[in-house]
């Protein structure tokens, strides 16, 4: 994982400050403009993806999130907002797969989530 540039880093900041506002739309260009200068900043795709999703944009979303975890294969929060994105779009089996990676790097799913993920899909554990 390629530490953030300092060019980039103000850019990711100002994205965090936009997204705070609601201002999604500046929100994804000061993200853009991040990961134009550092491509190997995954902090700013998995930002980038998740003001994706509040926009209802999971195509655009899961993209992002699945080029964070490419750059941090760890990174478990990429993981669990990629697996909402893939609920929200009523792919449940790529949802569970990516709750099971969460859970295997350790992280505790909320349990209203994996019950309505079991539920969806069809599962009646």
């Amino acid at each position: 994982m390629q530490p953030p540039s300092l060019y980039a880093k103000p850019y990711f900041n100002s994205g965090l400050a936009y997204s705070k506002k609601g201002q999604d739309d500046q929100a994804i260009s000061d993200f853009s403009k991040a990961i134009e200068i550092n491509t190997g900043y995954a902090m700013a795709y998995h930002a980038r993806g998740h003001t994706y999703a509040i926009k209802h944009q999971y195509d655009q979303a899961i993209f992002d999130f699945s080029k964070a975890i490419e750059l941090n294969p760890r990174d478990a929060e990429s993981y669990y907002t990629r697996a909402i994105a893939y609920f929200s779009k009523r792919e449940y089996d790529k949802s569970s797969d990516d709750v099971k990676k969460e859970q295997d790097l350790g992280c505790k799913i909320h349990p209203g989530f994996l019950k309505a993920l079991r539920e969806a899909s069809g599962e009646q554990k």
